[in-house]
């Protein structure tokens, strides 16, 4: 695992670089312990509010307490804490022009 991570980090830092990929999480100390043990390495950052691991000089994965989100990110952000699903560029045009969540969806 830690060899895949290194080439992947590798690849990410000459190709493109700077990248943080934030993970909105209910339980940040929880959430930390997963991380951890799964990477097998300590955060490089862990404060109240934010969690970071360095997957690599220029890769970070954070996790960050959704309770927070809609206070950095304003009152357009529909609740975390509700949806459950974040939305990527294709859901937030659905919604947009009108479309709404399957009632099917968990």
């Amino acid at each position: 695992m830690r060899d895949g991570r290194r080439v992947i980090a590798a690849i990410v830092d000459q190709m493109i670089g700077p990248v943080h990929f934030i993970l909105y999480v209910s339980d940040q100390a929880a959430a930390t312990a997963f991380w951890q043990v799964l990477l097998d390495c300590p955060p490089a950052l862990d404060v109240p509010g934010m969690t970071e691991f360095a997957l690599g000089t220029q890769v970070v994965l954070g996790l960050m307490p959704e309770a927070g989100i809609r206070s950095l990110l304003g009152p357009s952000l529909s609740d975390p804490a509700a949806e459950r699903l974040y939305p990527n560029a294709d859901h937030i045009k659905a919604r947009a022009v009108g479309g709404q969540r399957s009632p099917t969806t968990t």
